[in-house]
């Protein structure tokens, strides 16, 4: 095994031992995303990439934004610089629309109201200036990686009875071998798309999972993807899906634990399999256009 095989397997078993309510999309879920996303990029865009991955010699060794370390740096950080508000936006379920004064909260990272939405254009921002120090923009791009997976998990775009994204909802779930965390956010987190990777989590089956849900993306389907730019309307249009489907049928009261039938993990597999496509060929586009010639200046937006 070459000494970037065991570096890989390292980080595989350092992400993966860590429990599911941990991340958004999973480990899996955001290799699965940046790897739609890196099939879609120009040459172009990968060498800056490359170049940026660079900024940071301790991090030079990733060479690629699917390496599992990228996309999920910004979880491996949350706890230690306070940044977990960041991840979410709490739209009510009962809401149709985004409203940051609503939403959002104030978190012990910035001392101001923030969320997912905000912080995700803000990163754009950073990203996208090259006036900024190269290690900077680095940050910005495994945070942008990240956000626009979070963005497309139905669950970090909504909230029922203040359940804090399912989090409070317990479940039962036969195929579970995880039951601390045995609620409905690590569900759509994680323990789905391990029912969909048949079990295997290792890097080979993720990433050819990944490339199987790219193969099918047609040209009018990205089109019409596309046609929504923002993050304000993918938080809706994720919000809509947890009013739709994750949250279809399910009553108010959280005390009632919720039985996971092998009809709903049929059911869901193409929701989540739509959402993860869907999130990758944004995460492209907006890669494209942040790292093309770009303003100087870093606007932040609630």
């Amino acid at each position: 095994m070459s000494a970037m095989s065991r570096r890989l397997s390292l980080v595989l078993i350092v992400l993966f031992s860590i429990p599911a309510s941990a991340f958004a999309w999973g480990t899996a879920g955001h290799i699965i995303v940046a790897r739609i996303a890196e099939d879609r990029l120009s040459p172009e865009a990968k060498q800056k990439i490359a170049a940026l991955l660079k900024a940071d010699e301790t991090e030079s060794r990733h060479a690629s934004i699917s390496d599992p370390y990228i996309p999920n740096w910004p979880d491996l950080i949350k706890k230690s610089n306070n940044t977990g508000p960041w991840h979410y936006v709490d739209i009510p379920l009962e809401g149709d629309d985004y409203d940051p004064n609503r939403d959002c909260i104030e978190d012990d990272a910035t001392g101001k109201k923030g969320c997912l939405v905000g912080h995700l254009k803000e990163q754009i921002a950073i990203l996208s200036n090259r006036a900024l120090e190269p290690r900077d923009r680095e940050r910005a791009l495994k945070y942008v990686i990240h956000f626009v997976g979070d963005i497309h998990q139905p669950l970090h775009c909504s909230e029922f009875n203040k359940d804090r994204g399912g989090n409070d909802r317990h479940i039962n779930f036969a195929p579970s071998t995880q039951p601390i965390n045995n609620n409905l956010h690590s569900l759509w987190d994680t323990l789905l798309i391990i029912e969909a990777l048949g079990h295997d989590r290792s890097q080979d089956n993720v990433l050819k999972y990944a490339d199987a849900l790219a193969s099918k993306v047609d040209a009018d389907s990205a089109k019409e993807w596309l046609k929504l730019k923002s993050p304000e309307e993918w938080a809706v249009e994720s919000h809509a899906v947890a009013k739709s489907v994750v949250y279809k049928g399910i009553a108010a009261d959280k005390t009632i634990v919720l039985d996971i039938t092998p009809d709903y993990v049929k059911e869901t597999r193409p929701v989540i399999d739509a959402q993860l496509t869907k999130a990758g060929v944004r995460l492209a586009d907006v890669l494209e256009k942040a790292l093309q010639d770009a303003p100087t200046t870093v606007r932040s937006t609630p």
